[in-house]
């Protein structure tokens, strides 16, 4: 009866280890096993080694095996900074789809609707007097605040209400546009954060020779 395969890697790793006597490395056992997959166990391996004994497999540098250990979680942890800046930016994401659907139901709400805001109506007919100097002009010095009232009628107290909601609107409208693409930029953002981490763990892999090759700071700053 054949024998089951192994379901994870560090079962495929220590199934190398138990068909060896003596591993002079662990490139060695990399090269045995025909993957990269010892890397990202060592500290799994690591929890299975202890004194020499029956059954077990000579380790023979158990120092590099610690190494590996320490570079393991270091890249280990990088990535999974990655990962939570991933979901920092999806959580992002749904903040910004209620804030879209919030904007969405005030445009699709009626006129009345629109909150009103300013002074009153019938109090907006109250200006002071300003005049524009051009730059060679010089500007007097304020007096006496000099007011000119301007009589609205009813048709333009109703046309300054209009405006109000008119203008709102329009703002409302720049606000979704803005949001829609924060939604979009942080949609790309999340999907190039999951690229990266594949290209990134295969990097790690590719460069699994050099680290954990000696004592180093595998504490990544992110």
């Amino acid at each position: 009866m054949a024998a089951p395969v192994p379901s994870s890697p560090a079962e495929r790793a220590l199934r190398v280890l138990s068909n060896r006597k003596e591993v002079s490395s662990l490139e060695e056992i990399v090269a045995s096993g025909r993957s990269g997959f010892i890397f990202f166990v060592a500290s799994r391996i690591k929890r299975r080694t202890g004194p020499p004994g029956n059954g077990g497999v000579t380790i023979g540098n158990p120092e590099l095996l610690e190494r590996k250990k320490d570079a393991e979680i270091g890249v280990k942890y990088g990535l999974n900074l990655m990962r939570e800046w991933g979901k920092e930016i999806r959580g992002q994401m749904k903040e910004v789809e209620v804030l879209i659907d919030s904007i969405q139901e005030k445009l699709d709400a009626g006129d009345d609707a629109v909150p009103r805001l300013g002074p009153p109506h019938r109090k907006r007919n109250r200006v002071k007097d300003r005049c524009f100097y051009p730059r060679e002009s010089p500007i007097p010095t304020p007096m006496e605040p000099s007011f000119k009232r301007i009589k609205l009628e009813t048709i333009d107290l109703t046309a300054s209400r209009a405006a109000d909601v008119v203008a709102q609107k329009a703002y409302w409208r720049f606000n979704l546009s803005l949001l829609q693409e924060k939604r979009e930029l942080l949609k790309n953002l999340s999907e190039s954060i999951q690229d990266s981490l594949s290209h990134l763990r295969a990097d790690a892999l590719n460069n699994m020779g050099t680290l954990g090759a000696g004592y180093a700071d595998y504490n990544p700053k992110f």
